[in-house]
């Protein structure tokens, strides 16, 4: 009976200021309803284990949100682009 409880512990994630994540959907009521709504931006991490997110309009949320029902969005770990001008069809230098 312990072993079964302690694997169905969920992992509480922390979320730093700044981080993009994905709401759960609590208005899910069919089938083909998006799961996660978003993205929003953290802003704050209560004291009380809550997140102030605000949409991509910059507006907050009128209420916080627990980490239970927030996703982070994988970002991509890869630099900035460029977009080439010309290649030459010599080598220089």
């Amino acid at each position: 009976m312990v072993k079964s409880f302690s694997g169905a512990r969920k992992i509480v994630q922390n979320f730093k200021p700044v981080s993009q994540v994905m709401m759960k959907n609590l208005n899910w009521t069919q089938k083909g309803d998006e799961l996660y709504v978003g993205p929003y931006t953290v802003v704050e991490h209560k004291s009380a284990g809550s997140y102030v997110i605000k949409d991509v309009t910059g507006e907050q949320l009128k209420s916080a949100v627990t980490s239970k029902h927030l996703k982070l969005i994988k970002t991509s770990a890869v630099g900035p682009s460029y977009e080439v001008e010309k290649i030459p069809s010599q080598r220089i230098g």
